[in-house]
């Protein structure tokens, strides 16, 4: 997602007058709810909301989430699905590139102190 482009319509034909827009695919065509014409993150907060999903249980399983990829990371769990990729260096011998570079270590604790992304947290704050 990190390497989605940023995209300009009607560049193919060109734009006459007025502003013009790039458009963030990554949100455009990933995280856009076209149903609600709404941030998919709304729709995550909406469905906690109406599940009774408090903050504290949503901060657990986030940590725990990242605890187990670190742990398969560790493991060798995803070697086979990664290519490694070598940049070659002016000096010494090249930058591997072969490991995710997520996750990070997170508590639910740490992630508890984390402004919300989307909403306020009010009566499901826990």
């Amino acid at each position: 997602m990190s390497a989605s482009p940023h995209v300009l319509p009607n560049s193919r034909n060109g734009q006459r007058m007025g502003d013009w827009k790039a458009i963030d695919t990554m949100v455009h065509d990933g995280l856009w709810d076209a149903f609600n014409n709404y941030h998919m993150g709304i729709t995550a907060e909406n469905l906690a909301e109406k599940y009774g999903i408090t903050r504290e249980e949503m901060d657990k399983f986030a940590a725990q989430s990242q605890q187990n990829a670190a742990n398969a990371i560790k493991e060798g769990k995803f070697k086979s699905q990664i290519v490694p990729v070598h940049i070659p260096q002016r000096k010494g011998d090249p930058v591997v590139f072969d490991t995710d570079e997520n996750p990070r270590e997170v508590t639910a604790e740490k992630l508890g102190g984390m402004k919300p992304a989307f909403k306020r947290w009010h009566r499901y704050r826990g």
